[in-house]
């Protein structure tokens, strides 16, 4: 696991392109009532302001204010301001309820007591007894997007999105394998202004056979068991926005029919000789790293060039930690909306009581890296929510598991790191049966081998295999 290392962290708050300073914040991760997880408080002007239980009022994603509200934080409980140097003054008040605990730098710092005016950079959490964790962060004001989180990170990946949205020319989204990047193109597709519909389409579990009609639609007869005319997805997202996931796994020969449509923006269906024009704009979205799989002759750089007109890259859930309690509230709020057994999780009845939710679990979900990005996060509040149906005491569920030190996880291999092999892994039959077992998922496939996803990919594309055809 990495620790944060507050050395690394900025020494002056984020500025705009304009040159303004972006402010900073306050942000609640954890609170007895979960709805009031991702609220915020800006610092501005260098004042002092004095956090307590009934002042200043905390804003949620919707612009709604209220305080902290909880009966064990003082009335008086801390004061705290912005500095000039880019980071936030904290200074105890006599006669605190709850000990106010700070992790200068991060979930993996070591807690320790408040005790005189103490300077904390940006990503140190502030903490509030086993009640209430507040994390000192970029602000901002609410994001107005329905992508979830209030981070730096998403901010700029909301600001990005709203950017590309007013184009119509080819969006490419990168980002690892669970991150989020269908709900990215989504947002990219709401914030168009197009008419038509958003579709979605997986060319990686294309059938080779099939692909042209998906994609373009056919006629009546045009082969065994074509029964009647059949439009395809690019007359399906007419007028709106055609989203084509996992492009870095397409076939050759899907490349290159793709390629052709882009080029001339027609395109006929399977048996017939009319062209139509394209009236979509086409979002494409790859976990690959593209540039290599050029490099290995795995995709087709003219195809890359069409695709990539406006590249959008999604953060790894790792790099926005501190949306993580946000994500599981969010996510538990959810299940419990149709499922009156979890609600004593979302939202104790008695405010005075012992939270439900104990906060040294959300802690351990900061301190946790998220292989799996956000599904392994939702897969997680569901398992714990079916854990938790039979009501108090609160479980846990399954315990989280980190992968295996040395597994490469980021989209390019690390400086300096040598270009990993084929020839480096195990025999060619233990990596198809470890392929065959994670049904095709390359990142599990390669921690069961002890390799990288570079390794099992460039060991495909020496066998002339996708990772589609072991699923």
């Amino acid at each position: 696991m990495t620790t944060l290392d507050p050395a690394s962290l900025p020494p002056s708050p984020r500025r705009t392109s304009a040159g303004a300073r972006v402010p900073v914040c306050l942000r609640i991760l954890f609170h007895p009532d979960l709805s009031r997880v991702g609220d915020e408080l800006e610092l501005d002007g260098g004042a002092e302001r004095i956090i307590g239980r009934s002042s200043p009022d905390f804003a949620d994603a919707t612009g709604r204010q209220a305080p902290i509200a909880d009966p064990y934080v003082s009335r008086e409980h801390f004061a705290v301001r912005a500095t000039a140097s880019g980071q936030v003054e904290l200074r105890p008040l006599p006669g605190v309820r709850l000990p106010v605990l700070v992790l200068e730098g991060g979930p993996h710092a070591a807690a320790r007591p408040l005790a005189g005016p103490c300077p904390v950079p940006l990503g140190s959490l502030v903490r509030l007894g086993d009640r209430v964790l507040l994390a000192v962060d970029e602000g901002g004001g609410p994001t107005g997007s329905t992508l979830v989180g209030r981070s730096g990170p998403i901010r700029r990946l909301v600001e990005q999105v709203a950017a590309v949205a007013r184009f119509h020319e080819p969006v490419l989204v990168l980002g690892e394998t669970g991150c989020g990047k269908e709900l990215v193109a989504r947002a990219i597709h709401d914030g168009s202004g197009v008419t038509g519909r958003f579709v979605g389409l997986n060319t990686a579990g294309l059938d080779e056979g099939t692909a042209a009609s998906e994609l373009f639609g056919h006629t009546r007869g045009a082969f065994t068991g074509a029964a009647d005319n059949r439009a395809g997805v690019f007359e399906a997202a007419r007028n709106g926005t055609l989203f084509l996931d996992d492009i870095g796994d397409m076939s050759a020969e899907l490349q290159r029919k793709l390629l052709r449509v882009l080029e001339t923006r027609r395109f006929a269906r399977l048996g017939s000789h009319d062209e139509r024009p394209v009236e979509t704009r086409i979002v494409a979205a790859t976990h690959r790293p593209l540039l290599e799989d050029i490099e290995a002759g795995g995709f087709r750089r003219d195809l890359f060039e069409r695709l990539r007109a406006l590249t959008v890259t999604v953060p790894a859930l790792r790099e926005r930690l501190v949306d993580v309690p946000l994500l599981f509230a969010h996510f538990l709020r959810r299940l419990a909306a149709d499922r009156d057994e979890l609600r004593w999780l979302v939202a104790p009845a008695d405010p005075a009581a012992a939270s439900p939710l104990p906060l040294d679990h959300v802690l351990g979900l900061l301190r946790f890296s998220w292989p799996g990005n956000v599904r392994e996060l939702r897969n997680h509040v569901t398992a714990l929510a079916a854990a938790n149906l039979g009501g108090p005491p609160f479980r846990p569920g399954p315990e989280l598991t980190l992968p295996s030190p040395g597994v490469e996880r980021s989209g390019e291999p690390e400086a300096g790191k040598r270009r990993a092999s084929p020839k480096d892994l195990p025999p060619d039959a233990d990596v198809a049966e470890a392929l065959r077992i994670a049904g095709g998922r390359v990142q599990d496939a390669a921690e069961a081998l002890g390799a990288s996803r570079f390794q099992v990919y460039r060991w495909l594309h020496a066998q002339g295999k996708r990772p589609a055809d072991f699923a």
